[in-house]
């Protein structure tokens, strides 16, 4: 859940502090818990449409720009992590291409976009068939 851990256990706390009736504490907590997770499935929802647009749109860029980025990324993991070795090995000059640290976030979710996406599509088109 987003990394929302902490801030649950600290809503609990709380309620636990405030609330003394354990079950009317339980129940609260529950319903707190619950609502997050709907938030987290608006949140889900909202980036799978982006991404579904993205790719449905009639602009070449807004369709392949999250493809060529994860390509970028490939490049680079496979040139740090296949290639570079054997040309150290053969005694070559190697070059190792960063990525900093920052744009893993990036990768991450432009991964999980793309997946997320991918599917996404691949439902509605299931659906869509089924339907008629």
């Amino acid at each position: 859940m987003f990394g929302w851990g902490d801030a649950i256990k600290g809503v609990t706390n709380l309620v636990g502090q405030f609330v003394e009736d354990k079950d009317k504490a339980n129940e609260l907590e529950t319903a707190i818990k619950n609502k997050l997770i709907g938030l987290e499935e608006e949140v889900i929802k909202a980036q799978r449409d982006v991404i579904v647009a993205e790719a449905n749109s009639a602009s070449w860029m807004a369709r392949n720009w999250r493809p060529i980025m994860m390509l970028t990324f490939v490049f680079i993991i496979f040139n740090n992590f296949i290639l570079l070795p054997y040309v150290t090995l053969f005694g070559g000059t190697p070059v190792e291409l960063e990525i900093p640290e920052s744009l893993f976030g990036l990768l991450k979710i432009g991964v999980g976009g793309y997946i997320c996406g991918r599917s996404g599509e691949k439902m509605v088109e299931s659906y869509a068939k089924n339907r008629s």
